[in-house]
């Protein structure tokens, strides 16, 4: 958690000071860099340990940068987490749930036909050291591949990972993974929750009180969401190791953040000036995990951007007076 930590520190919001947060955008920085570095290396046919070795010195590159530029802010969220007072009840018991929910995915291991594809793609690079080169259906080699594998290579993250720390990749997508990336699911739709709720309520302790209550909700209802393979619960708490899944819990609730900060820019409010890096960040976090990102970013992006144009239109005569 410190090196997504250090590194989220680098692109989050000034205004976000909570370790968590912090470190949902560390992880998204990672895939955006990995998806920098694996296009061209299976385009040029390189081995997995190069890709390794070329993403964990830029990452090395980036930690350093990062303790050099940002130690005073790295100091102020330390301080600003120590000194946190009174939690609300109703946040001890979305607290405990989330938690409960990580444990539950990660000892009760969830396995399905899609093991056949992803964890065999990432199982065949770590021990074969290459890339894109076997089917993971036949054992073949590929006589075609589509251009989603080669932009989208999720696989091939978990494979990276688990050469890094020497854990087999079937561990490291069904028991590593899913722990970490629940907790970051939660973290990332709370965002979104906050600031929608922020906004009809202010900054009063009603409003956090009526932020940890939709989150509750929001928690049992993932719960319970295991009634189809193509719910949110299903996909947070039995699929999470997958790309689309990461897609869906994590990247696209932080989409949704971004573009709502967006808008206040739209309507005159100043913000941080990094929203446009970000948006790119996460346009590239997206693309690695799964190729339906593409249209789908587009949509949301292309569904904001007109909602803001036609308020910027209506707002013209105000602005005129």
């Amino acid at each position: 958690m410190v090196i997504p930590y250090c590194l989220g520190r680098m692109v989050a919001p000034e205004t976000v000071h909570a370790p968590n947060t912090v470190i949902v955008w560390g992880y998204i920085l990672l895939w955006g860099l990995f998806e920098l570095f694996a296009v061209p290396c299976i385009f040029l046919r390189r081995t997995l340990t190069e890709l390794v070795t070329l993403y964990c010195l830029a990452v090395a590159v980036l930690l350093v940068c990062c303790a050099w530029f940002h130690r005073d802010n790295i100091k102020r969220d330390f301080m600003e987490w120590k000194s946190r007072g009174f939690v609300p009840g109703v946040a001890v018991a979305v607290i405990a749930l989330v938690i409960a929910q990580a444990v539950f995915a990660g000892v009760f291991v969830h396995m399905e036909a899609d093991d056949a594809e992803y964890v065999v793609m990432a199982n065949d690079a770590w021990e074969r050291d290459d890339l894109l080169v076997t089917n993971p259906y036949t054992g073949f080699r590929w006589q075609t591949v589509s251009v989603k594998r080669i932009v989208s290579p999720f696989s091939y993250w978990v494979a990276a990972v688990a050469k890094i720390t020497h854990i087999a990749p079937a561990t490291v997508a069904h028991v590593v993974i899913p722990v970490v990336f629940v907790l970051l699911g939660y973290t990332a739709v709370y965002e979104p929750l906050k600031r929608l709720i922020g906004k009809m309520n202010g900054a009063s302790a009603r409003s956090k009180q009526a932020v940890w209550t939709a989150m509750l909700f929001f928690v049992i209802l993932v719960l319970f969401g295991g009634g189809s393979t193509r719910t949110y619960g299903s996909m947070l708490l039995l699929r999470v190791w997958q790309g689309k899944a990461v897609f869906c819990g994590i990247v696209l609730p932080l989409l949704l953040t971004e573009l709502l900060d967006v808008g206040e820019k739209v309507r005159g409010i100043p913000g941080d000036s990094g929203s446009i890096f970000r948006l790119v960040l996460l346009g590239m976090a997206s693309l690695l995990t799964t190729g339906m990102s593409l249209p789908m970013v587009s949509l949301v992006i292309g569904a904001f951007g007109l909602v803001y144009g036609c308020e910027w239109i209506l707002r013209k005569p105000e602005r005129v007076h």
